[in-house]
């Protein structure tokens, strides 16, 4: 993991949590870094790059709405699948984070849970 030997974050601490919405950039710079940590940055360079493809080669809106949807359900279970494999070699510390199962919500519609 670089320098890094274990990650630690309280999300009931709400200085460890953002208020701010970050950009699509942003966004996926930091899911190319729990990637990274993960052993995982090849995987989610690939969806990106798939997603974006299709997208790129697309003119129905309808179409696009579900496509990025199905991206970001993608996307969602990488990250999960990158979480678990940090949790369970104890490099990455999160109290909580598997306390429940989560739902991915894409523009006010639930497009996914692990419930």
């Amino acid at each position: 993991m670089g320098n890094f030997d274990k990650v630690i974050m309280d999300t009931n601490n709400s200085e460890d949590l953002s208020n701010k919405i970050t950009d699509e950039k942003e966004t996926r710079r930091k899911f190319l870094t729990v990637a990274r940590w993960a052993g995982r940055e090849k995987d989610m360079l690939l969806i990106f790059a798939n997603f974006d493809k299709q997208m790129k080669n697309c003119n129905n809106e309808d179409k696009k709405k579900d496509i990025s949807k199905i991206g970001a359900i993608t996307v969602y279970k990488l990250l999960g699948e990158c979480f678990d494999s940090l949790k369970s070699s104890n490099s990455l510390l999160i109290p909580g984070l598997d306390s429940h199962r989560g739902e991915l919500w894409v523009d006010g519609e639930l497009v996914y849970s692990d419930k």
